[in-house]
């Protein structure tokens, strides 16, 4: 058994430590979703104002979106939409949350292994590029990180705080529904301290209070009932999401096999991260940390097998679902780092001495280096993901331009049509659309590219098509609609409302 490791900061050092490692994180997370001119935000995220426009209205939502509820973005980006009537608040809270999240993540580590650990799980966990991912986009997972970590650190102090912790779970579970798996462990770990036989009880039974924990974060349940009841009359909704858009999706749904496989390649991929991984857990359920390698387990192996199961289902299973093993394995990584610089203290303690009174924080340091080695930057392990982002910031932007327009048109002609869809837009920004131009949900639809062709009738005569190079893919047809003056193509005028042909956006009226 392994004792944390020894290196002593002062406090002053430890508050500078942690508040350069935010401002770090913030510079991170803002030069790489630049919320300044517009916002990147995310199809499930852009829903989320529109499920809390709708509960706010009293009415059922109008048409289906592939998008499990989340409660808990329903009500922090609805409340922010609506405060603000701008989507940049959503990405400034977005980075918040993150910043936060990476903070407590060093905090907690150093907690359970001392700062070297707190160093590298800070430091791995900023740069995973599935939480960037997520900051990039607004999505769920930096909030659902600080709930986590935040059930950690109520945990793990000298009194643990067991309400907390489950208030914590619960929260996170309306953000990120798969926090389900980890209460189950939680359920299933404190009834195991309950009633098992004392001698198969590793560390002696959990006080009574623990039962509190799940109890509380299992009340997470009805508040997702209650949501999906008034939003859709359906208070089951949020179990039938998964199904129905696995059923119409164009991706491929992996096999149970295939998901197996998908997972084994992610970390083998992941190469040391994934040793110092291992170390950790081992080392953190050996040295009496049960209820912090529990968490682990169940962030780990827990999520894995949700994942297997959800393809046993039929469930598409999305590479964005592994984002709660891949911040385990970063968090985990900088208890195995701190696990192993232990065992080697004897091997480098003249080094130590010689440097003196600094070599907790050259320790420190090094191991800061060692993470982002280990690591590797975001932008290197996941090239794709600035430019997807950045994509998406052009695109947010041409709907910013074009949804007063569109919001002009609809109070000059009355705006809608009885029989079909009256906007076009891309699938990205549908719901975005639907908020920002105040207009019901079924009467905006995604384009279909392949489709495109005035002969052939789409879009049809009264039919608006806002067409952005950034959101709609190359097709032929767009051809007859990138004009800065009226004409007649195929019988039918196509009327300008907005041509840049510079950013390539066009929003054109079919008459």
């Amino acid at each position: 058994m392994l004792p944390p490791m020894p290196v002593r900061l002062a406090p002053s050092t430890r508050t500078i430590g942690l508040a350069m490692l935010a401002l770090v994180a913030a510079i991170v997370a803002i030069e790489l979703a630049r919320p300044l001119r517009t916002a990147s935000i995310a199809y499930d995220s852009q829903v989320a104002v529109l499920h809390f426009q709708r509960l706010v209205d009293g009415q059922h939502l109008e048409a289906f979106v592939a998008t499990t509820p989340k409660p808990f973005l329903t009500a922090v980006y609805g409340v922010l939409y609506t405060l603000f009537g701008d989507w940049r608040p959503i990405a400034w809270a977005t980075i918040g949350a993150y910043v936060v999240g990476v903070v407590m993540a060093a905090r907690l580590a150093d907690r359970i292994a001392g700062p070297v650990a707190g160093t590298v799980a800070g430091v791995a966990v900023l740069v995973a590029p599935s939480l960037l991912f997520d900051v990039g986009f607004a999505l769920a997972t930096p909030w659902a990180l600080a709930l986590w970590l935040a059930a950690g650190l109520a945990l793990t102090g000298a009194r643990p705080r067991w309400g907390v912790a489950g208030l914590c779970l619960a929260l996170a579970t309306l953000a990120r529904v798969e926090t389900l798996v980890v209460i189950g462990v939680a359920a299933l770990a404190v009834t195991w301290s309950s009633f098992a036989p004392l001698r198969f009880v590793p560390g002696g039974r959990a006080p009574g209070r623990a039962w509190l924990v799940p109890l509380v974060a299992a009340l997470a349940i009805p508040v997702m009932l209650v949501h999906d009841a008034l939003l859709t009359g359906d208070p089951l909704f949020w179990t039938t999401v998964a199904g129905r858009y696995s059923a119409a999706t164009r991706f491929r749904v992996l096999t149970p096999l295939e998901t197996i496989g998908f997972l084994v390649e992610r970390y083998w991929s992941l190469g040391g991260l994934v040793l110092l991984a291992a170390i950790g857990l081992a080392n953190t359920w050996w040295s009496g940390r049960r209820a912090v390698a529990l968490g682990l387990i169940a962030f780990g192996p827990g999520i894995a097998a949700f994942l297997v199961l959800l393809a046993v289902r039929g469930i598409f299973v999305s590479d964005r679902y592994a984002a709660p093993i891949d911040l385990a394995v970063a968090f985990a990584a900088g208890l195995g780092f701190s696990a192993l610089v232990e065992m080697m203290r004897p091997a480098v303690a003249g080094t130590l001495n010689w440097i003196g009174s600094r070599a907790g924080a050259t320790l420190v340091a090094g191991s800061a280096a060692v993470a982002v080695l280990v690591a590797g930057p975001y932008w290197v392990v996941d090239p794709g993901l600035r430019p997807g982002v950045q994509r998406s910031s052009r695109l947010a932007l041409d709907i910013d331009r074009a949804a007063p327009l569109i919001r002009a048109a609809a109070a000059a002609t009355g705006g809608t049509a009885a029989d079909r869809p009256w906007v076009l837009v891309p699938t990205p920004v549908r719901p975005r659309m639907a908020v920002s131009a105040a207009l019901p949900l079924n009467q905006i639809d995604s384009t279909d590219p392949a489709r495109v062709d005035l002969a052939a009738g789409y879009p049809a005569p009264g039919q608006i098509i806002v067409h952005s190079a950034s959101g709609d893919p190359e097709a032929p047809g767009f051809a007859d609609l990138e004009t800065a003056v009226e004409r007649t193509v195929h019988g039918v005028t196509v009327e300008p409302l907005l041509a840049d042909a510079d950013r390539q956006l066009w929003v054109i009226r079919i008459r």
